[in-house]
């Protein structure tokens, strides 16, 4: 068994969180998009080429 006396405590990381109208603000001047969920922000992923050609196709129609 290890000893308990050798475990290191290190404190829990801080997130950032933010508010829904936050994330508005920012990404109304952000050049990137990013997704907010629970008070965090992730950036999102671009579209894949398929995506956009369909997105197209039904943009047209």
């Amino acid at each position: 068994m290890e000893n308990i006396e050798n475990i290191v405590e290190e404190p829990a990381p801080k997130y950032n969180y933010i508010s829904a109208e936050e994330y508005l603000e920012m990404e109304r001047a952000a050049t990137e998009k990013h997704e907010y969920y629970r008070g965090e922000v992730f950036a999102m992923s671009c579209a894949s080429l398929k995506h956009n050609f369909i997105f197209r196709i039904f943009l047209v129609t």
